[in-house]
């Protein structure tokens, strides 16, 4: 077996032959310090997957076990609408049961999705998102199912699909609302049966996959309008968890502020510091792109302001003027 360090991580991941066991022997003798185990060769999705799984257990090991915990981000908010999330999370991430994310876009529906996949049994194997309204509805079964060597024009070679490469883990379905009837009724028979085939082939893989959807979309008005599938949509919606819009919860504005420019700091390098007045026009602020409306404009503070304060006079003018109205109120 290979042995591979990995940096600034409380443990190790381990590379072992493909369709060899893990051998007894390391387990053993690393104990809680095995983190993961890829195969060889190394494949590039695999090697992120563990090393993904390192960075969240280091995670864990400096801030203690919170429900707050993920992979890339935490999801911020104390507010009672976010504490009802955060206990949902917990809840159905001790399960298999397929989920499904609601809320506008930009409140953070991915977010949520890695915080239940890292927090569940299914922690050391893939997390694979899919965004089905930027595929074209055409390529999207290839997408998801993978295909054979000329199985259509344009298919040199044989291909897996994101199911295949989810095996064992999460795949998510962002914007689940936007896929094709025909499509719909596709995935639905995976759900239903826990097989599927490459498209220009008839021979079944099973699909040990668990499903988390998310959508902006009003699905119970698409099927009223035969957009969705009400069969698909029940299958889905085991689990649902609505995300509230950042108007909704302002409370956790401050937080969200110091979350996102500690995250700029270490992605990008730039220092930015938030005023109390800028806080307060932040606050006022109505956030119809939500959560990700706002990192946007902590960066633009961050490049702009570098290691000065930021003021409330620094904000774009569209934030101050809309935020008078609710600051005077």
């Amino acid at each position: 077996a290979l042995r591979v360090t990995v940096a600034d991580a409380p443990g190790v991941v381990l590379a072992v032959p493909e369709g060899q066991a893990l051998d007894a022997d390391w387990q053993t003798a690393l104990g809680r310090a095995l983190v993961a185990h890829v195969a060889l060769p190394l494949r590039y999705d695999d090697l992120s997957v563990a090393l993904d799984r390192a960075r969240f257990v280091r995670e864990r090991a400096t801030t203690g076990p919170t429900p707050d915990a993920g992979l890339v981000y935490r999801l911020v908010g104390r507010g009672h609408a976010m504490e009802r999330v955060h206990y949902l999370i917990e809840r159905v991430s001790r399960t298999d049961s397929n989920v499904l994310i609601l809320g506008e876009s930009g409140t953070g529906k991915e977010v949520v999705a890695r915080n239940i996949h890292f927090q569940s049994a299914r922690a050391n194997r893939p997390f694979v998102p899919v965004n089905c309204g930027a595929i074209p509805a055409d390529l999207l079964e290839s997408e998801l199912f993978g295909h054979e060597k000329g199985a259509f024009t344009g298919a040199i070679s044989a291909r897996q699909g994101r199911f295949e490469a989810a095996e064992g883990g999460t795949l998510f379905l962002d914007e689940i609302g936007d896929m094709s009837l025909p499509m719909q009724v596709k995935l639905l028979r995976v759900l239903q049966e826990r097989v599927f085939e490459h498209v220009g082939s008839n021979r079944s893989i099973s699909a040990d996959v668990r499903i988390i959807a998310a959508t902006h979309r009003d699905l119970e008005t698409g099927i009223r309008d035969g957009a969705f599938r009400e069969d698909l949509y029940y299958r889905l919606n085991v689990f649902p968890i609505e995300l509230p819009p950042l108007r909704a919860r302002r409370e956790d504005i401050a937080a969200l502020v110091e979350e996102l420019s500690a995250r700029i700091g270490r992605e990008k390098g730039i220092n930015v510091r938030v005023g109390r007045d800028a806080l307060a026009v932040l606050a006022g602020y109505a956030w119809p792109g939500n959560v990700r409306e706002l990192a946007n404009v902590i960066e633009r503070m961050a490049i702009m302001n570098g290691d000065r304060p930021v003021t409330a006079g620094d904000l774009p003018p569209r934030l101050r003027q809309a935020a008078e109205p609710a600051a005077g109120n």
